[in-house]
């Protein structure tokens, strides 16, 4: 592991988080509610993560630019979003698997990610309710 990398991906996640923390701060001071900043995190990660993605990919293909491409992969994938929204890396995965959403693995990937997410946190909740 290169410690460049491991300091881009810090720095993004650092920047990401607080992105997250003040669009939910917002989103419950004008709007009542924490999830509709949520929702926009999620569905603005998603955006994010196809433009700088496919932006990433073509920059590779540069060749004069191409030794950016795992710093900046770092810094906005991995580090920004990662920090910002695992959604969009849910998303990102569901599209890679066959390179489009229509596979019969990514709709089960989908559906065992959201029906499984949603289960195993009721779960831990129902568990701590024994206690």
């Amino acid at each position: 592991m290169q410690l460049s990398l491991l300091f881009f991906v810090a720095l993004g996640g650092a920047l990401g988080s607080s992105l997250r923390y003040c669009i939910s701060q917002l989103s419950l001071h004008h709007l009542g509610q924490g999830f509709y900043g949520t929702l926009t995190v999620n569905l603005v990660g998603c955006f994010l993560i196809g433009l700088f993605s496919e932006s990433l990919l073509r920059l590779s293909q540069h060749h004069s630019l191409s030794h950016y491409g795992p710093h900046l992969t770092a810094l906005l994938v991995t580090g920004l979003l990662g920090g910002f929204t695992t959604f969009s890396s849910f998303a990102l995965d569901a599209l890679g698997i066959r390179g489009e959403f229509g596979s019969w693995l990514s709709f089960s990937y989908v559906a065992i990610s959201v029906i499984g997410g949603i289960s195993l946190a009721q779960l831990g909740r129902f568990l701590i309710t024994l206690l």
